[in-house]
């Protein structure tokens, strides 16, 4: 089976607020500070649209909570697109990994400062995610050689990139909940659950 993830809210309706799947999902995760957030008619806008209907159109239709992961007669698992979100994929609590935010998580340290725990921060979930996926190998940089926040973008993305990628590994053997209904459903690893 092929399995598809994204971190971007999906739906079989065209999506103008809050969601089923993003209520349930704050249901959830609001005690371990991660709420979803609320898309809009905006955010994401016609891309999710677009990008759920081009992956139909080659056979990956998008798993909601009637369309989990299921063997067909052969055996063989049917392709899917499916909707994640790394907050809520790994941790007690929201970890503060999110470039942007490095002024809300910690207000009255310097820059040196806030670089060196981003990377703290990205060295233990990558540690985590080495505990379930074989392989990862992102060489981060020591805080010394950071010039810029935005060049720790791409590590943040990185990381991201892998959440999803172990999100659909837990998909497929059938090891993740859907949040949500029949028009849309995010998924998250059991093992945070």
């Amino acid at each position: 089976m092929e399995v598809v993830a994204i971190d971007l809210p999906l739906s079989l309706l065209p999506i103008t607020g809050r969601r089923p799947a993003d209520r349930a999902v704050s249901r959830a995760f609001s005690a371990r500070g991660a709420p979803a957030y609320t898309p809009s008619a905006e955010r994401p806008g016609s891309l999710s649209d677009s990008l759920r209907a081009d992956f139909a159109a080659h056979n990956y239709p998008l798993a909601t909570k009637t369309f989990p992961a299921r063997s067909q007669p052969t055996g063989r698992t049917s392709p899917a697109l499916i909707e994640v979100y790394p907050h809520a994929s790994g941790a007690n609590y929201r970890l503060p990994y999110k470039v942007e935010k490095r002024w809300t998580y910690w207000p009255d340290i310097d820059s040196d400062e806030r670089i060196r725990l981003l990377l703290a921060e990205f060295t233990f979930i990558l540690e985590c995610l080495g505990q379930h996926l074989h392989g990862i190998e992102i060489e981060l940089p020591v805080a010394a050689q950071v010039p810029t926040f935005e060049a720790l973008k791409r590590y943040e993305d990185a990381i991201d990139s892998i959440v999803c990628a172990w999100s659909a590994l837990c998909y497929w053997r059938g090891e993740a909940d859907a949040y949500g209904d029949v028009t849309g459903a995010i998924w998250v690893p059991r093992t945070v659950a």
